[in-house]
């Protein structure tokens, strides 16, 4: 069996769109990212090194801000995912931080481990 993998820090959502478009195009089996973000942590706006990364930061929007990406994520993509929250804001109860691993639905986890270093 062959299967396509991507690894990818999100920003916290900078670049939801291009990002979303990105793993539609390339079809892939299983997305990893960091920077899973949802509340007060997820935020859009121009990202400070796009333009060093070949991105257009007119594609970059504050419409991120404040949302779900696990969930916005997992719906724009029709994918199953499971994620791992590490980071709370005490002042916001929806927000968080972690990582996600979303897979096409004919993928099916045996196991699911969080393993804390």
């Amino acid at each position: 069996m062959k299967l396509t993998v991507l690894q990818l820090n999100i920003f916290k959502g900078k670049f939801l769109s291009q990002i979303i478009d990105y793993v539609k195009k390339h079809d892939f089996d299983i997305v990893q990212f960091q920077e899973v973000t949802g509340g007060s942590l997820s935020n859009g706006g121009v990202h400070k090194y796009a333009k060093d990364m070949n991105l257009d930061p007119g594609r970059a929007t504050t419409q991120n801000q404040g949302l779900d990406l696990f969930y916005e994520i997992k719906s724009k993509l029709s994918y199953n995912g499971q994620i791992v929250k590490t980071f709370r804001e005490s002042i916001d109860e929806t927000s968080y931080m972690g990582n996600a691993t979303f897979y096409k639905p004919h993928i099916r986890p045996l196991k699911k481990d969080v393993i804390w270093l």
